[in-house]
């Protein structure tokens, strides 16, 4: 669910503003569920990119804080 939306990436905004920059969703954008936990990836980011970066960081912030549309 976390790839459908967040408080900073309405709808698809986290896999679209990815994968302009290369970012593949599947490969370098993926999550996997155990029976205790749910862990995202991200992964092959641009690291030069400073301002891409940020936008990571706020992916992150959005999916730990469980904060969905």
């Amino acid at each position: 669910m976390a790839f459908n939306g967040t408080q900073h990436f309405k709808g698809k905004g986290i896999i679209n503003m990815l994968e302009k920059h290369g970012v593949q969703f599947g490969a370098d954008i993926n999550a996997y569920t155990a029976p205790d936990e749910t862990v995202y990836n991200l992964s092959n980011v641009p690291s030069k990119d400073e301002q891409l970066l940020d936008s990571c960081l706020y992916v992150l912030h959005d999916w730990s804080s469980f904060d969905t549309n």
